[in-house]
């Protein structure tokens, strides 16, 4: 006998009913939990730039503050020497499946 093997035209079975926007609450849940950032969804379907819409806008953004772990002494010899690493900035694309045929789209 022999098995079948998956090919790149095949697409997993869709076991639940969801959207990629249901997904932003657990991300926001996790990035907070693991990053201390604080995430905020990006509405991209009610944007006035249409053009190239779909890679403009990421799905979630997230923000960390440093200050709350830094004392005032390395927050002032931040800002003296002109480094402001005080903040990091984070983005993050969801998608609710992979296969071979659309990690081309889904990577860039």
């Amino acid at each position: 006998m022999e098995k079948a093997v998956a090919g790149p035209d095949d697409l997993a079975p869709e076991l639940y009913e969801y959207s990629e926007a249901d997904l932003h609450p657990f991300l926001a849940y996790y990035s907070r939990n693991f990053f201390k950032a604080y995430c905020k969804t990006i509405r991209h379907n009610v944007s006035k730039k249409k053009e190239f819409a779909e890679w403009v806008h990421p799905d979630v953004i997230g923000v960390y503050y440093a200050v709350e772990e830094w004392k005032p002494s390395i927050l002032d010899l931040s800002a003296a020497s002109g480094n402001n690493t005080a903040v990091r900035l984070y983005s993050f694309e969801i998608k609710k499946s992979l296969s071979f045929a659309n990690l081309r789209e889904a990577f860039f």
